[in-house]
């Protein structure tokens, strides 16, 4: 049986999670990454960033920034490549991602006001399904066709945070926690969205016996997340230090 082909796609606060196609990284960004990185090491613990009522460090948040400034870097370079098998797959909280520090603010306030919610509606993730989900994450890489390259992009992330591979691993988990978390929000509001319209869905459930949406639907729902994680950076209470 043909062994998977890992593809990184790299999520907001460093987070890999692999899945199935043929993409691979380059070095561009990382140097620079290494460097904000270790500036935000130096950083204090004490809150610097207060939302809702909860405070962030200084050291967070640029963490945060470093990886969305990461994210942005490998994605100027893949698009600039020709080589389409030559690619890392960058997602991040938004899809038109820049590196202003108000955008990145915005990126890093909708990431903990959208974790909020999802806890508040106990959609949250406990810490060990995090944990396990990452084990199960790398038991398939050592697994994966393209295993020793993959390892290489996890190593450029380890040598600029710092860390051994197994503190690599351990610290995924409150991101995975946190991710995945905002993950089943996002399928349970879309799912809501989805079954708004209940004339047409119930005319297209009794024809189908079953649920279905359109995909012009399903846009909508999409877009109407989108506005709903806008509205809820807009309602928070934000407040920043200066340093």
């Amino acid at each position: 049986m043909k062994k998977k082909v890992i593809t990184a796609t790299v999520l907001t606060g460093g987070l890999l999670i692999f899945g199935l196609g043929n993409s691979f990284a380059n070095d561009n960004g990382f140097e620079l990454f290494k460097t904000d990185i270790n500036k935000a090491q130096q950083q204090n613990y004490s809150d610097y960033i207060t939302i809702n009522g909860e405070g962030y460090t200084k050291k967070e948040f640029d963490d945060f920034k470093a990886n969305e400034k990461l994210f942005e870097k490998l994605k100027q370079d893949e698009n600039s490549s020709n080589d389409d098998t030559n690619k890392l797959q960058v997602q991040s909280m938004s899809e038109q991602s820049t590196s202003s520090d108000d955008k990145i603010k915005d990126d890093f306030v909708k990431q903990k006001v959208l974790y909020d919610k999802a806890k508040q509606k106990d959609l949250d993730i406990s810490e060990e399904q995090a944990s396990n989900y990452s084990k199960e994450v790398r038991e398939n890489l050592e697994k994966s066709e393209n295993r020793d390259q993959m390892k290489g992009v996890i190593a450029k992330y380890q040598d600029a945070l710092g860390v051994s591979e197994e503190e690599y691993w351990e610290n995924l988990t409150p991101q995975y926690q946190e991710l995945i978390s905002i993950g089943k929000l996002k399928a349970n509001f879309i799912s809501e969205e989805l079954q708004k319209d209940n004339t047409t869905n119930s005319l297209r459930a009794a024809q189908s016996n079953e649920l279905s949406s359109t995909p012009a639907e399903e846009k909508e729902a999409q877009d109407e997340w989108e506005e709903y994680g806008d509205q809820l950076v807009k309602d928070a209470s934000v407040e920043i230090k200066n340093n």
